[in-house]
């Protein structure tokens, strides 16, 4: 009888296991868990941030060089027509 009687103590109605809270030492743990992953969400959001603006001005400099690039070829092609037209009369 004093099984059943323990048993009772220690589970639901429904048979499972009773929740109890967390101790005090627990829940102050899990507040500083809290409270850690909070800050550390915080430095990732910052980071994001950062890695955000990089990558407009990588965009930025890399569309700079694709034009720079254009360029050049113009150049080099008109170059390269005008020394035909200068030297072979084309």
């Amino acid at each position: 009888m004093a099984d059943s009687a323990s048993e009772s103590d220690s589970s639901s109605i429904d048979g499972g296991p009773i929740m109890m809270p967390p101790s005090p030492v627990t829940r102050e743990q899990l507040h500083k868990r809290i409270d850690s992953l909070q800050q550390q969400n915080r430095v990732l959001k910052v980071e994001l941030d950062t890695f955000k603006l990089r990558v407009k001005a990588l965009q930025e400099e890399n569309r700079n060089l694709r034009q720079t690039s254009v360029n050049i070829v113009r150049f080099i092609s008109h170059s390269i027509l005008d020394f035909a037209v200068v030297s072979f009369g084309y």
